[in-house]
C-alpha cells in the first residue's frame, strides 16, 4: 500500500502516457479541431470553360474559403456563439458576392443556400453558451453527418436548419454539375 502511494504521485508528475498530458505538447480534448461540417469538393471547368462556368467557380471558391475560415476556428468545445458567427459570416459573404453571368437556376439555388445559412444563424442564436465540454459540437456534427439522434438535444429548429443547409449545399453542387463543371466528390 505504501508503494502505491509513492508511485501514484510520481506517475502523475511524470505522466503515464494515457490521456492528456500538457507537458507533451498534446492538444487538450476540447481544443482539438472539429472536422468540416460540410464537404467542400473541388470544382473545375472543362477546358473550354464558359463565362457562366467561371462565375459559378468563383462563387464556389468563395463559399469554400469562407467555410474553411470558419471550420479552422471551430474547436471541439465550441459554444453556439462560435457557430452563430460562422453561419452569419457565410451568409453575409454569400449575400455580398456578385454572381455576375451565372445562370438563373444557379442564382436561385445560391440564394436558397444563403437563406439556409441565415436560418442556421437564427436557430443557433437561440441556444445558450452553456454546453459542457464537447456536448454542443458532438450534437452539431451529428446533425451535419445525418445522425439526428446525436443532435436532437439541440431542438427542432436546429435540426431543420442544418437539414436545409446540407440539402441546399448538395443542390448547389448539383446545379454546378448541370452547367458542365466537374465536381470531385
Amino acid at each position: 500500500m505504501c508503494r502505491l502511494l509513492v508511485i501514484l504521485p510520481v506517475a502523475a508528475a511524470v505522466g503515464c502516457g494515457y490521456g492528456f498530458n500538457p507537458g507533451r505538447g498534446a492538444t487538450p480534448p476540447g481544443k482539438r479541431p472539429v472536422e468540416p461540417l460540410l464537404a467542400a469538393p473541388a470544382a473545375q471547368a472543362k477546358a473550354d470553360g464558359t463565362a457562366e462556368q467561371a462565375a459559378i467557380l468563383a462563387a464556389l471558391e468563395l463559399l469554400k474559403a469562407k467555410s474553411k475560415d470558419g471550420y479552422d476556428g471551430l474547436k471541439a468545445d465550441a459554444q453556439p456563439s462560435t457557430v452563430k458567427q460562422i453561419a452569419g459570416d457565410v451568409a453575409a459573404a454569400m449575400k455580398g458576392h456578385d454572381l455576375g453571368v451565372a445562370p438563373g437556376e444557379f442564382k436561385t439555388v445560391w440564394e436558397r443556400h444563403r437563406k439556409a445559412w441565415k436560418a442556421l444563424h437564427t436557430a443557433v442564436s437561440r441556444l445558450p453558451d452553456a454546453y459542457e465540454g464537447t456536448e454542443f459540437t458532438d450534437a452539431l456534427t451529428g446533425l451535419f453527418k445525418n445522425d439526428p439522434t446525436r443532435g436532437r438535444s439541440l431542438g427542432g429548429d436546429m435540426v431543420d436548419a442544418v437539414r436545409a443547409v446540407a440539402k441546399s449545399h448538395e443542390d448547389l453542387y448539383a446545379s454546378a454539375e448541370n452547367y458542365g463543371l466537374q465536381i470531385e466528390r
